[in-house]
């Protein structure tokens, strides 16, 4: 971390925005930053990976990744010491501010001027592989720590917003959007939880509008993952709500959006999608109180 904090100081942004194109030591220097940035990034990626540390084996039951992650006597992993000695460096050298810096992208202007020569457009793929790489690590990280360790409520959801309004906006480039998609579901989960002390009072059914398009945008077998992101934050939104299911602006946001699970997403070519749309029902629906509207709506019949 002592490494990689420093290599992620610098302003790369600033520096393209700025380069003589015809200044090759210039042009090097600024694509060899970009190259030690991007290693940093997937650093940081793998090490907030805990799943795929060695030894782990998907098909073991969860009693024997206990055993295996936790027994220290027999020299095992210690899964809970080191993902807190990770949070740790995350929190002390500032991480998640630099991840969000790294993922500030050039202008539309600017970009069309550095496509100008050869050398920029090496550089600009360079710098999109950092966004994009910057979004995949916030998701990363930000899926592992706690409302309180991110900064508390108030400061996930100003970085949530402005992630969100950016995937509003729907970029052209799909590994961007997926990247960045994972970063707002993973922001989403903690925005949304009762801990967070966040009020989304003033996130309405247009808002959910909104990312129902970006989700019909992304309708390719390649964007799968985009739209599985997007039933999930969505699903975020409908637990919100639930919470308060009598309210009438609530069971608004659960009617429309439990209507869209299962008139859209529930035939979505990819299985994955669909599924994902089923377990966020489940979610919305999952305590007693909500019985009645689960009934009013007819879902047990549409459901069969």
């Amino acid at each position: 971390m002592d490494c990689v904090s420093p290599c992620l100081d610098v302003n790369t942004l600033d520096l393209l925005s700025q380069l003589d194109k015809n200044d090759k030591q210039k042009v090097e220097a600024l694509a060899d930053s970009l190259n030690a940035q991007i290693t940093a990034l997937e650093i940081l990626t793998n090490l907030s990976s805990f799943e795929e540390v060695e030894g782990y084996n998907s098909e073991d039951s969860d009693a024997e990744i206990d055993d295996n992650f936790t027994n220290e006597e027999e020299g095992n992993f210690d899964m809970g010491r080191d993902h807190e000695a990770f949070i740790k460096c995350v929190i002390k050298f500032n991480i998640l501010v630099k991840l969000v810096d790294r993922a500030s992208q050039l202008t539309t202007e600017a970009k069309i001027v550095i496509k100008e020569s050869k050398s920029g457009q090496f550089l600009l793929g360079l710098h999109e592989k950092l966004v994009t790489d910057s979004y995949l690590c916030l998701s990363n990280v930000t899926e592992i720590m706690t409302v309180d360790q991110l900064g508390g409520g108030e400061a996930v959801k100003t970085v949530w917003l402005d992630l969100a309004s950016k995937l509003c906006a729907k970029p052209e480039d799909t590994d961007l959007v997926d990247a960045l998609s994972s970063a707002v579901r993973s922001l989403t989960s903690q925005v949304v939880r009762p801990e967070a002390g966040v009020s989304l009072e003033n996130v309405g059914t247009n808002d959910l509008e909104q990312l129902v398009s970006v989700y019909s945008l992304y309708n390719t077998e390649k964007a799968a993952n985009i739209r599985t992101n997007i039933v999930n934050i969505l699903g975020g939104f409908g637990m919100v709500a639930a919470r308060n299911i009598t309210d009438p602006a609530c069971k608004l946001v659960i009617t429309k959006l439990t209507s869209w699970i299962l008139e859209t997403v529930v035939s979505d070519a990819c299985l994955r999608v669909s599924v994902e749309g089923f377990d966020r029902i489940f979610d919305v629906f999952s305590e007693d109180d909500s019985d009645s509207l689960f009934a009013e709506l007819n879902l047990l019949t549409k459901l069969k």
